[in-house]
């Protein structure tokens, strides 16, 4: 290995003492530096040549100033490629012709433009007419050349803004030695963040200066918004004690918003008793207690005594805080000394680490990198061949603050032995055997740099590389024993949160750098008011455990800079437990002591309301970073303050924090199989619902699964009739599959499809059909003529949306394989998934296994767990003959010729163990032939919470007629069935078909209602159990038998027969006792009321409208019209709307007539001054001058509306009561019970209201 590193620093110098740092590049790179050196060469030229023109004309000369202002910076560019193609020259012993003729003729560029530089500024002194001018002219035209003027940055923050404009208008705006152009760039170069975006839009050019000077004075020229910040730090101001620092920093943040309030010559010398009061209630009752001590006379405090004892506690924190540093620093240097405990650790990390900092403990025994150093290091006289101290360069402090490449440069320099750190020798004659521990190459681990992140690192600055020290090395694990006194710290802050109504608030945040997202507490979102919206979020932890998200909210995240982070968190039940797990041992914690951090009880534990993610953390981060000594957080800078990260010590803790969540989602998906099919409510449409279903459906279109029509139906369909049906009802996805029952109108449909899909300019490929003359006429390349398989033991098939189709036998196929996997219940919910069979022809396998796997689940067995020797058994007996299900091919052509009808037969049949039903398509042709075909089957394990036979009978019927829904909706335009029959072995459920569900208990009525919506009653036939095919379903087969069970492939045999040949009595059998007892226990409970009218008692027109219209509003207008007519019958317009005096007094009326009714007695007693029953006396009532029954008492003097004060009586059990109160339910839109009951007490006082409201 050379001896010289692939990569140096050189210092180079020039006349004006600049240095230069270059990089020795290799050959490959010349020709990017000669280009680079060239184009500084030409801007100098351009220079020059605006220079020659500036001294024949004066217009150029600002042009010309302007070019000197990046002259250095030309210069630099220049020199830096020169120089490095010299470096690369020499090192590969090359010779340069023409570099040195460049060097001398940048040289005589670069004076010649100085030159006329000179030549130009004595021109303008010479033309001034007055000396005093002169001057100022002169010192304008040097001041060019001199440094910028360093300004005050001003960044947005309206309370910096007096400071900024003054300066500038006495710097800058207000000197006549500068021009316009000249100022624009000073004002640009003093801005950032928004007031450098408003003025970016104005060119910078001398003419448009004092526009963009005038902008910004008229957006932050605000004094009533300065005033208004001001205050508003003052009220929101919070003291904290935890630090001397963060109490005088809010003490110097007051004094500034005063001081500047008064500036705006605002009275604050009258606001004493105000800042007083709010100051006292923001500190902490042990200080407000010493406060009041110390002025504890009566009259009122002023601020200045208020301000005088808060700047005396200060300054006594900060005293106190001196002797604390002096009583812990001898310990902090025993510590550093001290051995490490003697627990062992080991740190297995990643070999991508990002951070080229490698922090090393002071004892080197324990650290591997130790390793890699000589044995000769152990000598205490050695002296650092870095800083002369007595230590070796291993634990020099000054070498191990510097990064990777800064510790190369210093070896590079010094000619150290990249090996071993050693001046005497070379790394070529080095004898050591280390390596480096990271890379095993031949150099240090002190010098080990990772290249991409490195690179990254140098190119991103100080910025990049503090991010990139908390987010790559995610990689390691650590493993120690749990009697350590460590542990890790994590990043928190208490950040300011605003609510709903824009007010802010403090929570505790945690941040995470291995977080994509934001959470937050389901208590906090509560305490800030903010509403979670759904979101479809699948968020996953360590291990891949799911985390329950209750919603998603909106928030803004507020910094100590008034700087606003607008984040989507995820709202949940809880984070994580307490942080830190365990009070921390902050002693010797210098180097955090006079930060403002983010979370001042960092070393405290509490909950955690707030987790922030890598995208926030990463945005919020600062360019500065404090690192403290061993087993002492590192403090990173952020706009919420300082954050304290990485290892530290505990007070005194054993505790391991643990989280922990059981795998819920693989159980919630197994307990679907046996769980009861419901039966799903249909909701019913608004009138603006189903108009606002129309004017889409009409305007774009939607076919039954919600999804858009396609266009090129729509456009092109009218030419090609056969391929617009096709394409609307038989594409799915990319794949065309249709048939048809003769050979011409299946060569027509090809000929319309092709065609009609030319007009879109699509090209159909991969053709196949049973028919071999179909594809005659296509190219080869465009056909699936011979389909290879993968396995020998296969036969060419195509798959066809899942299924396998083999063109040549026309029939599906089923490639299931057995994996002979140990019976567990794992393994057989993972066969149960492997078999794909949408139309359900192998439904009495599968649930033959899903039996066994409910079986399992009852036991209790866990997923990975042997089974019992019964169960274990018949899966080995359901593995071994799985493989025979390849033979198996079931018929896919159901269309044929000289077909006379279509009839569609349906079976459904139970057991204890599961239900399940099954299709057959019966043909019939014209020759008086029969043929029987499959459609579709689908079975069900049987719900764990143990139903009546009956009942799962029923359920089978559901399942039965979903199916004959979904064949008779697929098969609407292919073909016309002319018949179907539904069969079952229950007489008891062919007994509750036969009658209205409203006669059944609401399982039964619910599922009887949802098969008379689908099939009609004359439909159903009884079948023997013995011929009933749905049994094989409901029961379960193992492959060999299920193959040679020809009851379930071809249906009862007399179903191959005529008609004659069916069951007898399939009609209406014949119930028994057993089977009359189980139709009558479903039946609904009835209650007959026997009624006898009163003649004596004639029905009133009240008594008529109440039971005659159901709503009250109606009923008033009524008696409205009537009252008018009766009171006026002259009155022509009886059609004019009724008025609301009207509609009070026929409301009157009414409640008269109730109370006339149901309260006659009382009235009566009432009336004659007798008491009254217990219940009215309470209530003190009386009549009023109307004879309405009011309620008494001690408010007849409040100031509220009469019926408010007296409210009239009402019974609970009359129909007017329940339609007032059906009336303001409906009218305050469906309040609750204590609303409703609210108002109706604002006029009435319904006796027994609570059981009124609830009927």
């Amino acid at each position: 290995m050379s001896s010289v590193p692939k990569r140096t620093v050189r210092k180079l110098s020039r006349s004006k003492s600049k240095h230069f740092e270059v990089e020795s590049y290799t050959s490959q790179h010349l020709p990017v530096l000669r280009r680079k050196r060239t184009i500084a060469l030409n801007r100098l030229l351009k220079a020059l040549e605006v220079g020659n023109l500036a001294r024949s004309d004066d217009a150029h000369t600002d042009l010309f100033l302007s070019y000197c202002e990046q002259l250095d910076k030309w210069t630099s560019e220049f020199e830096h490629a020169h120089w490095s193609i010299i470096g690369v020259l020499e090192s590969s012993d090359q010779e340069g012709d023409d570099d040195d003729e460049t060097q001398t003729r940048f040289d005589d560029i670069y004076f010649q433009i100085m030159s006329i530089r000179r030549q130009l500024n004595k021109s303008i002194l010479n033309s001034s007419e007055i000396s005093h001018q002169a001057d100022a002219s002169s010192s304008s035209l040097v001041r060019v050349r001199l440094p910028k003027i360093q300004l005050p940055a001003f960044s947005g923050n309206i309370k910096h803004w007096p400071e900024f404009i003054d300066t500038f208008n006495a710097l800058i705006h207000d000197s006549p030695s500068l021009r316009d152009v000249e100022k624009f760039h000073y004002l640009v170069s003093s801005l950032s963040g928004d007031p450098l975006s408003l003025i970016r839009t104005f060119p910078i050019t001398g003419d448009h200066y004092s526009d963009a000077y005038a902008a910004l004075v008229a957006r932050y020229q605000d004094k009533r918004d300065l005033a208004y910040t001001c205050w508003r730090d003052v009220l929101n101001v919070n003291f904290k004690l935890q630090s001397a620092t963060d109490f005088r920093a809010t003490l110097d943040s007051i004094d500034e918003n005063l001081s500047i309030l008064k500036r705006l010559k605002l009275p604050i010398q009258h606001w004493d008793f105000t800042l007083v009061y709010h100051l006292l209630s923001k500190l902490d009752s042990k200080i407000r207690r010493e406060f009041e001590e110390k002025c504890g006379h009566t009259e009122f405090h002023t601020f200045t005594e208020l301000k005088q004892f808060l700047h005396s506690k200060c300054e006594a924190l900060i005293r106190d805080n001196h002797f604390s540093d002096a009583s812990k620093s001898p310990q902090a240097s025993t510590n550093k000394s001290a051995k490490r405990p003697s627990s062992s650790y080991t740190l297995l990390a990643d070999s991508s680490v990002t951070s080229n900092k490698i922090n090393f403990p002071s004892n080197k025994q324990t650290n591997p990198e130790s390793s890699n150093q000589n044995n000769s290091q152990n000598n205490k006289s050695f002296k650092c061949s870095f800083c002369s101290s007595n230590h070796s360069i291993t634990k020099c402090k000054t070498f191990l603050d510097k990064t990777a490449e800064e510790r190369m440069s210093v070896a590079v320099e010094k000619k150290w032995c990249f090996n071993c750190l050693k001046s005497s020798h070379q790394i070529k004659d080095c004898k050591s055997v280390f390596r480096c521990m990271k890379c095993k190459h031949k150099h240090h681990t002190l010098l080990h740099t990772d290249r991409g992140v490195a690179n990254k690192i140098q190119s991103g600055g100080t910025e990049s590389d503090s991010v990139a020290l908390l987010a790559k090395d995610s990689n390691s694990t650590l493993v120690s024993k749990s009697s350590s006194n460590c542990t890790v710290l994590l990043a928190t802050a208490i950040v300011q949160i605003q609510d709903s109504n824009g007010q802010l608030h403090s929570f505790r945040a945690l941040f995470d750098t291995g977080s994509q997202n934001n959470f937050i507490t389901k208590n906090a979102a509560q305490c800030l008011n903010l509403k979670p919206t759904s979101c479809e979020t699948n968020i996953n932890g360590l291990g891949g455990i799911a985390a329950s998200i209750i919603g998603l909210v909106n928030c803004s995240i507020a910094s100590k800079n008034q700087r606003l982070f607008n984040v989507d968190l995820h709202v949940i039940s809880n984070i994580c437990g307490d942080q830190p797990i365990a009070r921390l041992n902050t002693v010797g914690w210098s180097h955090i002591h006079s930060l403002p951090l983010a979370d001042p009880g960092f070393d405290v534990p509490g909950p955690i309301d707030i987790l922030l993610g890598a995208d926030v953390f990463a945005d919020s981060l600062l360019n500065q970073r404090i690192k403290g000594a061993v087993n002492q957080p590192v403090a990173f800078n952020s706009v919420f303050g300082w954050l304290l990260l990485g290892r530290t010590s505990l007070v005194t803790s054993s505790l391991l924090q643990f989280s922990s969540k059981p795998d819920n989602e693989l159980c919630t998906l197994v307990q679907r199989f046996w769980e009861i099919d419901s039966i799903p409510k249909a909701s019913s449409l608004t009138p603006d619902e189903i108009a606002c279903e129309q004017i889409y459906s009409s305007e774009y279109g939607r076919d039954s699964s919600g999804r858009t029509i396609q266009q090129l139906a729509e456009d092109e369909g009218t030419n090609f009739p056969l391929a617009q049906q096709i394409l609307r009802s038989d594409i799915y996805v990319d794949d065309v599959v249709t048939g048809f029952a003769t050979l011409d109108l299946a060569l027509e449909a090809k000929s319309q499809i092709i065609n009609l899909f030319k007009r879109g300019h699509f090209q159909l490929r991969k053709w196949a059909s049973n028919e071999p003359q179909l594809l005659s006429d296509l190219p080869p390349e465009e056909c699936l003529l011979d389909p290879k398989s993968f396995s020998d033991e296969q036969p060419s098939t195509i798959k066809v949306l899942g299924l396998k189709w083999d063109p040549a036998s026309d029939a599906f196929l089923f490639d299931v394989r057995s994996s002979n996997r140990s019976c567990t219940k794992r393994n057989i919910l993972s066969e149960i998934a492997r078999v794909f069979d949408p139309l359900g022809f192998l439904s009495p396998l599968t649930i033959k296994a899903k039996v066994l796997l409910q079986k399992l689940w009852l036991l209790g067995v866990s997923w990975d767990e042997s089974p019992p020797e019964d169960i274990a058994c018949v899966w080995k007996a359901f593995c071994d003959q799985l493989s025979i299900i390849q033979d198996l091919k079931v018929p896919r052509c159901l269309t044929a010729r000289r077909v006379q009808a279509y009839e569609l037969h349906g079976f459904c049949d139970s057991s204890e163990l599961a239900y399940g039903a099954v299709l057959y398509m019966r043909i019939l042709f014209t020759d008086d032939t029969i043929q029987v075909l499959p459609l579709c089957a689908k079975a069900r394990v049987a719900p764990i919470n143990k139903l009546s036979l009956p009942r799962l009978e029923l359920c089978a019927a559901v399942v039965l007629a979903d199916l004959v829904k979904f064949v008779l909706d697929t098969y609407n335009n292919k073909m016309s069935i002319n018949s179907t029959h539904l069969w079952s072995d229950s007489t008891v459920v062919l007994s509750w078909l036969r009658s209205h569900s409203s006669r059944w208990n609401t399982f039964v009525a619910n599922r009887v209602s949802a098969i008379q919506d689908v099939v009609p009653v004359e439909s159903w036939h009884h079948v023997a159990s013995a011929d009933n095919p749905a049994d094989v379903c409901s029961r379960g087969q193992l492959p060999h038998d299920l193959l040679q069970n020809t009851l379930w492939w071809s249906g009862p045999s007399w179903l191959s027969q005529t008609f004659n040949h069916w069951p007898n009595n399939s009609k209406f059998p014949i119930l028994n006792d057993a089977e009359e007892s189980e139709v009558r226990i479903e039946e609904r409970r009835s209650v007959v009321l026997v009624t006898e009218p009163v003649l004596s008692n004639p029905q009133t027109p009240i008594d008529y409208l109440l039971k005659r219209y159901s709503s009250l509003d109606k009923i008033i207008r009524i008696i409205s019209y009537m009252r008018r007519f009766l009171l006026n019958p002259n009155n022509r317009n009886v059609g004019e709307f009724t008025t609301e005096i009207e509609n009070y007094k026929s409301l009157l009326s009414i409640v008269k007539f109730v109370q006339s009714t149901s309260f006659a007695d009382d009235i009566q007693q009432l009336q004659s001054n007798q008491p009254l029953p217990k219940p009215l006396r309470k209530l003190n009532p009386f009549l009023d001058e109307e004879g309405i029954l009011r309620v008494g008492g001690r408010i007849s003097r409040a100031g509220i509306e009469y019926d408010q004060r007296h409210p009239a009586l009402l019974p609970c059990d009359h129909p007017f009561t329940f339609k007032l109160i059906e009336s303001i339910h409906r009218r305050h839109c469906h309040t609750g019970y204590n609303t409703t009951h609210y108002l109706i007490l604002q006029r009435f006082w319904v006796l027994s209201a609570k059981r009124a409201i609830r009927k």
